[in-house]
């Protein structure tokens, strides 16, 4: 009987530790992305996407959608791995963090690893209208606006 009273509150306390762990969330993810600002932008809501990867969208006046994806960290080695159309994606580090940039698919797209919340925050034009896309420069400006350092420390 106290072997499975012992066995049951390290569940539980396994449980909250994890709850913790987990970072941030749908919630986190849509708080902030209610508060960025982006001109010729308007924001239009987060969505879940696939199991644990969560989508924020905003949608220009032109009709170029922008979006920021979380994943959980686990998926950041696997895209610095990744070869696409011959390309690998090109590291670099903003913010003092791990990060990726890659247009092999044609629109440009950034990776940024979060390591401490466990998160990597990824960010790209949506739509395939523009052949070219985003330029690693404008997606990292629209970075430098949005902050998302803000709710993933």
């Amino acid at each position: 009987m106290k072997r499975v009273a012992v066995i049951t509150c390290l569940m539980v306390v396994l449980n909250i530790v994890s709850a913790f762990a987990a970072g941030a969330g749908k919630a986190e993810l849509e708080k902030w992305a209610k508060g960025v600002k982006l001109a010729g932008y308007s924001y239009g809501g987060v969505d879940q996407t696939d199991p644990g990867v969560f989508m924020a969208g905003w949608m220009s006046s032109k009709g170029d959608v922008l979006g920021v994806h979380m994943h959980p960290v686990s998926v950041f080695k696997g895209m610095q791995q990744q070869v696409v159309n011959k390309k690998k994606p090109e590291p670099f580090t903003y913010k003092g963090m791990q990060a990726l940039y890659s247009n092999a698919l044609g629109p440009g797209q950034i990776w940024i690893k979060y390591e401490k919340s466990g998160k990597v925050l990824s960010i790209s034009q949506m739509d395939q209208s523009m052949a070219k896309g985003l330029s690693k420069s404008e997606l990292i400006k629209l970075l430098d606006v949005m902050k998302p350092e803000l709710f993933l420390k």
